[in-house]
């Protein structure tokens, strides 16, 4: 888009939306945000190293993995039962709540903004410059029910949103990282079949080297990096 003047449509507003809305709106001349169910921010904690910090952490012994204790441990006793609407759930959504009225000043804005639901129904967005993007005067969220996609925008029921490019930020599957590829391993079934329920129980996804692709290996279980912490966790 650089010295292209484009109006752009990105449809989604989740963590992929969230990454990519910041640098768009940035170049675009106008951007139309379409959002389905708001979702749960929380501001990145993104501090910065000073040069002392630096040091210590490279030069006495045992800091860096004390550090990573830490986060893992408050990511344990407060992050997840947060999630779960545990003991601190409420404490999220005050935090969440509290970013959104620091970052997003029009309250007709703020308003559309606002979940409905709990925090933990849905992934939660961690992110420091995504509201300030939705801010900004090229920006609308637009929050009206998509009909369809035409030769000269989006079409919603509130009438058409036009633009020269879209962008979808619609989520992905995570089991389905290999498509549109075809594997067929021993006794004919394919990686797909492996991958997507129903699965049969001897073919049930497991992290190492599967039986029907011996040159295959898998680090982790299928639904995969979402389960990462379950394979630190393991390691310790």
């Amino acid at each position: 888009m650089h010295g292209d003047p484009r109006r752009v449509a990105v449809i989604g507003n989740g963590s992929s939306a969230a990454q990519l809305i910041p640098r768009v709106a940035e170049q675009a001349e106008h951007l139309d945000v379409f959002q389905r169910t708001p979702n749960w921010v929380i501001p990145k904690p993104d501090a910065t190293f000073g040069r002392p910090v630096r040091l210590a952490l490279r030069l006495v012994p045992g800091l860096q993995r004390a550090y990573r204790e830490w986060i893992y441990r408050y990511a344990e006793t407060t992050l997840y039962p947060a999630l779960a609407q545990g003991w601190s759930a409420d404490l999220l959504r005050k935090r969440a709540l509290r970013h959104l009225r620091d970052q997003v000043p029009d309250p007709a804005l703020r308003a559309r903004l606002t979940p409905a639901y709990p925090p933990g129904c849905k992934p939660v967005i961690t992110d420091s410059s995504f509201y300030p993007a939705l801010n900004r005067p090229n920006v609308d969220v637009v929050t009206g029910r998509i009909v369809r996609v035409t030769p000269k925008g989006v079409e919603t029921t509130a009438g058409l949103r036009e633009a020269d490019t879209i962008v979808y930020a619609t989520g992905f599957m995570s089991a389905e990282f290999l498509a549109p590829m075809e594997i067929v391993g021993r006794g004919g079934l394919t990686l797909e079949e492996q991958h997507v329920p129903p699965v049969r129980p001897q073919h049930q996804p497991r992290a190492g080297v599967t039986n029907n692709w011996p040159g295959r290996a898998c680090p982790y279980p299928t639904g995969g990096a979402a389960l990462r912490h379950l394979m630190v966790t393991h390691e310790r």
